[in-house]
């Protein structure tokens, strides 16, 4: 199971780590004999009607011919009830922790497979079973699917690594290092070595074979297509790419961060952008709202907007303040939200700045705003 954003990394981990443990089991005797015979589903970590938002997955899969009618999404299986009656056991790929809305699940966990900073739950997973490619404060790899085309192209059966499979693999570990692009800093040696050998394996469905680079530039335009996302409502922004975290160490606060692939000002031009803004608040039931945005043309850009659950910004303030003094890496300068926007929110509960570190995605603003949280 992917994690709650969704994104092709998350899905098609889920997707290749499971056909991958499938295709072992298959191919071992001894579980046979012994008559164990799990099923690996891999779960889809949100609504089914969510996934068309994810346009850059919804054309990998498509050409990979996997048909997503045999996908099975978070509104479509009953987790707990499989949890109870005990026959449930979880992978997570791309994430180390589960949501607080699964933390029941705890116990179900057996296995992850990651490349963020670790969290610290599930602590009873531990050894080769914790592969969580994360040191030093930096990834180890640029995409959990790295971590699992290392695996397939490693201990799976002959033949197990398909074309299909390998394009899919080699559709995200391209977008999720910018086509290994050196300027990004988001490929690493193990990057570079999985997709060199996934390269001459990949084909779609048809057959024809497929390169790294005309498929990273299908992607990419499907991902940032301006027209699609200006198509798109404030509330469909905002569910797009979602992660949710409760932060044990800064006092129990609920923080909520969007990654959204358009100009701020595009955004908040947005009809009733502010009352979006606090509904997603109220329905998430957040401490804080960041909004992360993202455009790669003409030129990279990053910036960030925050909203606070509290009309008098007392938590904002103290967390500018803490950036300020601890996020310098990040480069953020403060720039101005429209005044309507500002009126509607209230001018004390909102802050939006220019990120002069493109280079910092999620993985390095996240930690740094909950380390802030911590010292609130």
């Amino acid at each position: 199971m992917g994690n709650e954003a969704a994104d092709a990394d998350s899905i098609v981990s889920s997707l290749c780590l499971a056909y991958h443990k499938d295709a072992c089991r298959a191919a071992d005797a001894t579980d046979a004999a012994a008559d164990r015979n799990p099923l690996y589903v891999p779960v889809i970590s949100v609504p089914r009607g969510d996934l068309p938002l994810r346009q850059d997955a919804v054309l990998l899969l498509s050409r990979a011919g996997v048909g997503t009618d045999d996908m099975v999404f978070s509104d479509e299986v009953d987790l707990q009830g499989m949890h109870s009656s005990g026959r449930l056991c979880l992978t997570l790929t791309d994430h180390n922790a589960l949501s607080s809305g699964l933390a029941s699940l705890d116990s179900a966990v057996l296995e992850i497979v990651d490349h963020h900073s670790d969290l610290g739950q599930h602590s009873h997973v531990s050894g080769a079973a914790r592969d969580i490619a994360f040191a030093d404060g930096s990834p180890k790899v640029g995409s959990a699917c790295t971590l699992i085309a290392e695996r397939l192209l490693k201990s799976a059966p002959p033949d197990a690594v398909t074309p299909q499979i390998a394009m899919l693999l080699m559709g995200v570990i391209a977008v999720d290092t910018i086509n290994l692009n050196p300027q990004a800093k988001r490929a690493t040696p193990r990057d570079v070595a999985a997709l060199e050998a996934l390269e001459p394996l990949s084909a779609d469905a048809a057959g024809n074979r497929v390169t790294r680079d005309e498929l990273f530039e299908a992607l990419r335009s499907a991902k940032f297509d301006a027209r699609f996302w200006r198509s798109l409502s404030v509330a469909d922004c905002l569910r797009y790419d979602y992660k949710h975290g409760d932060c044990d160490s800064c006092g129990g606060r609920s923080v909520g961060l969007s990654a959204v692939l358009m100009r701020l000002d595009e955004f908040l031009a947005k009809e009733r952008a502010a009352d979006a803004l606090l509904r997603r608040i109220r329905d998430e039931h957040l401490d804080l709202l960041g909004v992360l945005m993202f455009v790669t043309e003409p030129e990279p850009l990053r910036q960030l907007l925050l909203v606070d659950a509290r009309e008098d910004g007392a938590l904002l303030s103290a967390l500018k303040r803490c950036l300020a003094e601890r996020a310098g890496g990040l480069e953020l300068r403060e720039m101005n939200v429209p005044a309507e926007v500002r009126e509607a929110l209230g001018g004390a509960r909102v802050v939006a700045f220019a990120q002069g570190n493109v280079a910092a995605s999620r993985k390095q603003v996240a930690p740094a705003l909950l380390e802030c949280l911590s010292k609130l």
